[in-house]
């Protein structure tokens, strides 16, 4: 067998002629060929004078093959060939190559004589998303593709202008993002819509049609049975849930980020389709009447004919010097740049076309954030460049920087504790390792804790705000990419600041069966204003357990406690546990098939070793996977209220009256019922409270996180009107009842009195 001769890596003649100016490697709604199918594509360029012959060449997504032969073409002087990459390899008026693109190919063409011509080495993943050649030679991610059209602002305008609609219906309007109270239409406030049209001259019925927001199932939502007269407009809701009688509401649910539409004829004909991205805050993506493809709209019109369309978003304009944290510097001075005219607050409040126009570098002696936005012309106002810069404040601690579009708003919100609205902004985050900023939507977190002077805050990422996940190691390895975040004050701010973030390490260092938060201290600027320290957490929903299981987020179920009787947590696991002997091996052994009982046991073990007296009302969460072994575990969260007395150690869940006075204590009561069960608890529970929970152990950690803080306290304190000494009482207290083994004992004796272990079975469990 002949070894394969190594294809050449010598450029070809044409190599500064013939460029691949253009490739989509996920096109759905973008381009269609001929069969009426969006295929994957790709532009050739001849930037020269003179025509070239393409006949021969080749094209291939792989370094190592010549791939596809091109047939009998040619390519004139500052002309555009668009060649579909559909694995349907054609060489007759439309040329399809014998390939198809995904994300993780390169693409290559060579000339006749197998030199290479041009190279892309990464494509863009996201559908509807194309990479365009830049002057340096390199490839960028570009929303607005332009295939046979020159790729800059006025070539996707000749591109969009090209479409043509087919009819009789078209999608004539979109919003992906409709935050709640936004229109003076309530029946429409919350949810996402989608807007047909009749642009026909003939009545149109409906039920003929259906819209999807899945090429794989067209026929998802069926529309009804209405006849829509010509020029028409009929808006519907997408959504789920919604039960009101204004609008029609269709089974579907947009994303913010990326989202295609498909409107199709009952026999899965396609009539029109729109790729959904880049859309502004507040703002929706549709048609004008009397013009071909779609524009941007600040205002969305429901029911109205849009106008003041834009093609574009502009692109937000950039700093020339990076932000951060600067100590020991006089000023720090910031230059901005941008291809339209850039207008800027120093602030944190969103900037208009009224906010101060830059024609300078600005110079700055204090802590300030800077937000700047680029307005182009024939083009939308760009998502806010926000600039956090923490200036001589001489913080040990990393600094989260948030900022809201309103600081009025935010200020209303906060002080008067609403806890359902949901403002728009960004998050800065600067550690010793880097930083990331991203937009993100703010909110009020807690419900108790909303009284108190000092309140947590919970930053959702979404694609309305820019991004639906945020990418950046906080925590020291493991998961890494964040759909939200919580800046998280507790409850025991005014005391050691440290209790729940010191029962989550411990529960952390000895299981591996508990979903628990991980954390780090950070001091918080609000709109540039210093509000102390705070504690930045993952936050425990969906898209966490999706991560930490390894399983998908449509696949994950949470149930807050106390669960409602009808709900599947309470039938599978609390229902069954009330109705059958729990001391039957048989019922024990369905009860470990449905719930992962040394997750439960490992949770046990943490609130009662902590003393948790705040678990009557709550703070527990079900969580469980259809995928997996698709068992019901508990997540670990919340715990401010523990560590107060010896006396409360295991009685707060096993006691008597807690096993009456929760709705989880009637499930452990079942439980002690079973010998299986009570012995793997107190084995359980006597290795932990001899190793990772001992009190050396325990006041060790509690020290670690003292240290954290320590140097920052001082500042915090004053700002929510207590004193240092009282913060240092408080950790000095702590630190007693975690000093000369009192802590363990009283837990040994706690769990001996609990279970009415003889002195042989004390030993037995806890030497």
């Amino acid at each position: 067998v002949e070894e394969a001769v190594p294809l050449t890596t010598e450029k070809s003649d044409f190599s500064d002629t013939v460029l691949i100016s253009e490739v989509m490697a996920d096109n759905k709604t973008t381009l269609y060929d001929s069969d009426g199918e969006a295929s994957d594509w790709l532009e050739l360029y001849n930037s020269g004078s003179s025509v070239v012959d393409l006949t021969g060449w080749y094209l291939s997504d792989q370094e190592d093959s010549l791939g596809w032969q091109l047939p009998q073409v040619s390519l004139p002087a500052g002309s555009y060939l668009i060649i579909f990459a559909s694995g349907k390899d054609r060489g007759d008026s439309e040329l399809h190559t014998n390939f198809s693109l995904s994300k993780k190919d390169v693409l290559v063409l060579r000339d006749s004589s197998e030199k290479i011509v041009a190279q892309v080495d990464k494509l863009s993943g996201k559908t509807d998303v194309s990479v365009v050649l830049q002057n340096d030679g390199s490839y960028k991610k570009y929303y607005y593709p332009t295939p046979g059209f020159p790729n800059d602002a006025d070539g996707y305008s000749q591109f969009q202008e090209s479409l043509t609609a087919q009819g009789p219906l078209v999608i004539n309007e979109a919003v992906v993002y409709n935050p709640v109270s936004y229109y003076y239409d309530d029946a429409l406030s919350g949810y996402d819509w989608v807007e047909i049209k009749n642009i026909s001259s003939q009545p149109v019925d409906l039920q003929n049609y259906a819209v999807s927001d899945k090429e794989s199932n067209l026929q998802k939502a069926p529309l009804p049975a209405v006849t829509l007269q010509p020029g028409e407009l009929v808006v519907f809701i997408c959504s789920k849930s919604y039960t009101g009688r204004t609008y029609t509401a269709l089974p579907l649910s947009l994303d913010s980020e990326n989202e295609q539409l498909f409107l199709s004829t009952s026999d899965g004909s396609v009539i029109d389709s729109v790729s959904l991205k880049n859309i502004p805050y507040k703002g929706s993506y549709g048609r004008m009447d009397g013009k071909n493809g779609f524009f941007y709209f600040s205002v969305p019109s429901p029911g109205s004919e849009n106008e003041n369309g834009a093609r574009r978003v502009s692109d937000s304009p950039a700093a020339a010097e990076p932000d951060g944290v600067f100590n020991d510097v006089s000023s720090v001075t910031v230059t901005l740049t941008g291809n339209g005219t850039i207008y800027y607050t120093t602030d944190g409040s969103l900037p208009t076309t009224d906010s101060a126009r830059y024609d300078g570098p600005i110079d700055l002696t204090e802590t300030s954030v800077i937000r700047a936005i680029n307005v182009e012309s024939d083009a939308l106002p760009s998502e806010a460049l926000s600039l956090s810069y923490i200036i001589n404040e001489n913080l040990t601690l990393p600094v989260v920087s948030l900022v809201t579009n309103s600081i009025s708003e935010y200020n209303v919100m906060y002080y008067t504790a609403e806890k359902g609205l949901e403002l728009p902004g960004s998050i800065s985050y600067y550690d010793e390792n880097g930083s990331f900023t991203a937009g993100c939507g703010v909110k009020l977190h807690g419900d108790t804790s909303l009284q108190l002077c000092k309140k947590s805050l919970s930053v959702n990422f979404r694609g309305a705000y820019g991004s639906s996940s945020v990418d950046y190691d906080l925590f020291g390895g493991g998961v890494t990419e964040f759909g939200a975040l919580l800046l998280r004050a507790g409850q025991d701010y005014y005391s050691t600041i440290v209790r729940d973030e010191l029962c989550a390490e411990l529960c952390r260092s000895f299981s591996d069966a508990v979903p628990t938060q991980r954390s780090r201290y950070c001091i918080l600027f609000v709109n540039g204003t210093y509000s102390g320290i705070y504690a930045l957490k993952e936050k425990l929903n969906e898209d966490y357990y999706a991560s930490w299981a390894e399983v998908s987020s449509d696949s994950v179920e949470t149930i807050d406690a106390s669960a409602p009787i009808n709900s599947s947590v309470y039938t599978e696991v609390f229902d069954y546990c009330l109705k059958n002997d729990m001391s039957l091996p048989e019922n024990y052994s369905h009860f470990c098939d449905i719930m992962d009982v040394d997750n439960l046991i490992d949770w046990i073990i943490i609130e009662g070793y902590t003393g948790n007296t705040d678990l009557f009302s709550g703070n527990l969460r079900y969580v469980r996977s259809t995928e997996g072994d698709g068992k019901w575990r508990i997540m670990l969260y919340d715990l401010d209220s523990t560590f107060y007395s010896e006396y409360e150690a295991f009685y707060n869940l096993l006691g008597p009256e807690a096993l009456v006075g929760k709705q989880i204590g009637l499930l452990l009561d079942r439980l002690i019922d079973n010998e299986d069960f009570r012995d793997a608890l107190l084995t359980r529970a006597g290795q932990v409270l001899s190793d990772q929970l001992s009190d050396a152990n325990a006041l060790n950690t509690l020290q670690q996180l003292v240290s954290q803080i320590d140097a920052e306290v001082d500042r915090d304190v004053i700002r929510n009107g207590w004193t240092a000494d009282s913060w240092r009482s408080s950790v000095d207290y702590l630190v007693g009842l975690l000093s000369d083994g009192g802590w363990h004992d009283a837990c040994v004796q706690n769990l001996s009195a609990i279970f009415h272990l003889s002195a042989q079975q004390q030993e037995q469990y806890f030497g």
